[in-house]
């Protein structure tokens, strides 16, 4: 005779306690140990934001299959996967503008994740309160809008640009990713209207100290939920292709065409377009640089 499950969705995972939300009702349940005997490519067999079945003895039967999900390269193991979040409609891929310096090659990451894991990417530039000159954040903003990401840039200090980002979660599921220490806290603290523990910054490192230790799904509304998930230090790429970073940087070939070589690498090629456009000022740097910090390390 078949057992009785009910279908949830995970809401945090600590340990081996694992949250679902069924029909409004959290339940407290544990995967079962025929999980922990597969051997697959995963680093964590669940995450924030799975569908689950699980029975009446609270054990997770089944883990429905992922419509979307953020991953990256486990830090530990390069054969591995992290999955930072399933079944999301949107990352929030959230740095500060300064303190500690934003990293726009991982930015790029994030985005390449993001769009191959079946997600919408946004970019949060948070911490515009410290700079007077306002030149980076426009230049990034005009950057990632001609290639069709949104940018909002804000302020969690003085509140400036938060009521656009509020409305843009309305009806979504979206999980906030970044590394630490740049105002993710103070912001999801905002969005939801909730008081959580907030870091401060080393000045010896200049990276945040970990005020999220856990993932967790908050729920704003009825249709609104988002994630927040700690702070990293690294977001390597999990099983992205050469090929594809170069067609994420396919507008690198828009001032003078497409290379020779379909594969040009726009590295070391002869008759590349890409390099006689550098040569000619042609491209953004910020947008060149990443591609070459990024390629350089596949």
């Amino acid at each position: 005779m078949s057992e009785m499950t009910q279908q949830g969705r995970v809401l945090s995972i600590r340990g081996k306690y694992i949250h679902i939300l069924s029909e409004e009702k959290i339940t407290i349940c544990y995967l079962k140990n025929s999980f922990r005997r597969e051997k697959t490519d995963q680093k964590n067999t669940i995450a924030i934001g799975d569908l689950v079945l699980f029975n009446e003895k609270d054990q997770i039967t089944k883990i429905l299959e992922r419509k979307t999900v953020l991953q990256r390269m486990d830090p530990l193991n390069h054969r591995k996967r992290h999955i930072l979040g399933a079944n999301i409609d949107r990352v929030y891929i959230t740095f500060a503008i300064q303190s500690p310096a934003i990293d726009i090659p991982m930015i790029d990451r994030y985005v390449m994740a993001a769009q191959k894991g079946g997600l919408i990417p946004v970019i949060v530039l948070n911490k515009i309160d410290l700079v007077q000159d306002k030149s980076l954040v426009n230049s990034l903003v005009h950057l990632y809008n001609n290639i069709g990401i949104d940018v909002y840039p804000i302020s969690t200090y003085t509140k400036e640009g938060m009521d656009a980002l509020k409305e843009s979660l309305q009806g979504h599921l979206s999980i906030f990713s970044g590394p630490t220490g740049v105002g993710k806290t103070s912001l999801i603290n905002i969005v939801a209207n909730k008081e959580l523990l907030v870091g401060e910054i080393s000045a010896k490192i200049q990276k945040g100290k970990h005020t999220t230790t856990y993932s967790s799904l908050i729920a704003l509304e009825k249709d609104t939920f988002i994630i927040d998930t700690p702070g990293i230090a690294s977001f390597a790429l999990f099983d992205v292709t050469e090929q594809e970073t170069l067609l994420y940087f396919g507008d690198l070939n828009e001032p003078l065409g497409n290379c020779k070589f379909r594969t040009c690498t726009h590295t070391h090629e002869p008759s590349c377009m890409v390099k006689e456009a550098e040569k000619q000022n042609l491209l953004c740097p910020i947008r060149l640089s990443s591609f070459q910090t990024i390629i350089s390390a596949e």
